[in-house]
C-alpha cells in the first residue's frame, strides 16, 4: 500500500471513530427525564400525574390517578384471528372511555400483531376495575380466555 492510500484509509478510520463517539455522546450525556406519566407543577414542584400509560405488566394491580387524568390501556392483539379485547361495562362517571381503536403492526407481514388502545379519561373520584376478555365476539362469557383487570382509584386533583 502506497503512503496516499494508508493517509486515506487513516482518515477514513478517523472519520468512523468521530462518528461513533459523536453517537456515543449523544447517549451517555445525562437528560433531565421524569418518570412517564408525571409532570411537575410550577408552584410546589411535586409530581402530578397527567396520562399514565398501561401494559400487560399492569395485570391484576392497583394504580391512582387524578381526576382529570388521561389513562391509556395498550394490549396485544390480533384481530385476524377474531380475537379481540372486550371490557366489562364500567362505571362512567368515574372514569369514561374516550377512543378505542387498534393500531396495527409496522411489520408488514400477513396475521401480524397490533396494538388495542383505549383512552380513558378519569371524571370523578372513585374506584373501578377495568376487566377485559380477549375473545371472540361469538363466544360466551364462560369460554376460558385470556383475561386482564385493573383496579384504578381516581383521586381527587390538587388545585393548581
Amino acid at each position: 500500500m502506497d503512503k496516499k492510500a494508508k493517509k486515506i484509509t487513516m482518515l477514513v478510520n478517523y472519520a468512523y471513530l468521530f462518528n461513533f463517539l459523536a453517537w456515543a455522546m449523544c447517549f451517555a450525556l445525562p437528560t433531565p427525564a421524569l418518570p412517564t406519566g408525571y409532570s411537575l407543577t410550577q408552584n410546589d414542584k411535586e409530581p402530578v400525574m397527567n396520562e399514565v400509560i398501561i401494559d400487560e405488566s399492569y395485570n391484576g394491580k392497583k394504580i391512582e390517578v387524578f381526576s382529570n387524568s388521561r389513562v391509556v390501556l395498550r394490549l396485544p392483539e390480533n384481530p385476524s384471528t377474531g380475537y379481540r379485547w372486550v371490557f366489562k361495562p364500567i362505571n362512567d362517571n368515574i372514569i369514561n372511555l374516550k377512543k378505542d381503536f387498534y393500531q396495527p403492526s409496522t411489520e408488514m407481514v400477513l396475521g401480524a400483531w397490533g396494538t388495542r388502545i383505549f383512552d380513558f379519561m378519569a371524571q370523578s373520584p372513585g374506584t373501578v376495575q377495568l376487566s377485559l376478555n380477549y375473545k371472540r365476539p361469538w363466544e360466551s362469557e364462560n369460554t376460558k380466555t385470556k383475561i386482564f383487570i385493573i383496579t384504578v382509584q381516581v383521586l381527587v386533583a390538587k388545585p393548581k
